[in-house]
């Protein structure tokens, strides 16, 4: 249930940015977004937001409201989504590197293509799970919210990275400092680590600094969405 509500975050954001006169190419002339980073811990978060957008996309959300207003709930493609979990902390990236390493019916190798389809590599990965998502030895990060040791939604979050090209990302603690300080400072987002975490994807993903990262939004590329979450109960 979890999972499932958190499709209503993706709604709520599409719907913002179709109201917001800046924005609202995203959703209304096609533009899109062009890679979602989020931060995972069980991964519940993530799933909802992979399951929201990809509703979006099949048309189904905007003729479910039928409303003289419709919302701006559609999209025309989904984004390309990077996962984003530390360094000390990494069971998702570690089970993901395993199922793209799964050979196909012709012998070479796996990550969707060949002769195996998506559904064939997550239901093999599933049927061994043991060998796929165990207990990660010693989770240790500054994003302690997302020290789970075993990525409970990891089935359906690697669905979501093999459908679109993704990348399951470890990050340094360092840069989710980085991350987090920019977000504070120069964002006025009350923001804590874990909630930093899929910024520091971006930014590692990206090879730049936050400052940087902030200014290719203006490229004219298909705009990135980052989830920044978390109360800095230091702030």
């Amino acid at each position: 249930l979890a999972a499932e509500g958190g499709q209503t975050l993706a709604w709520e954001i599409l719907e913002c940015l179709g109201r917001n006169k800046e924005y609202s190419g995203i959703v209304s002339d096609g533009g899109g977004i062009g890679n979602l980073y989020i931060h995972v811990g069980g991964g519940a978060l993530g799933t909802g937001m992979v399951h929201g957008l990809r509703r979006a996309v099949s048309g189904e959300l905007a003729a479910t409201v039928g409303r003289g207003d419709t919302l701006a709930i559609d999209l025309p493609r989904m984004p390309t989504i990077h996962t984003v979990q530390a360094v000390g902390n990494g069971p998702l990236g570690r089970a993901y590197d395993r199922i793209r390493k799964l050979p196909d019916q012709s012998g070479g190798g796996g990550g969707g293509g060949g002769a195996v389809s998506r559904s064939d590599l997550l239901t093999s990965a599933a049927s061994s799970k043991a060998d796929f998502m165990f207990p990660w030895a010693d989770p240790h990060s500054v994003a302690s919210g997302i020290l789970d040791d075993e990525t409970y939604d990891w089935l359906a979050l690697c669905d979501g990275l093999l459908e679109t090209g993704g990348t399951a990302h470890h990050v340094e603690d360092p840069i989710i400092e980085e991350a987090k300080a920019f977000a504070m400072g120069e964002l006025g987002v009350t923001v804590c680590h874990t909630g930093s975490a899929g910024f520091a994807g971006l930014l590692q993903h990206r090879g730049v600094g936050a400052s940087e990262a902030v200014d290719a939004a203006a490229s004219g590329l298909a705009p990135d969405l980052v989830i920044l979450s978390g109360l800095d109960r230091d702030a």
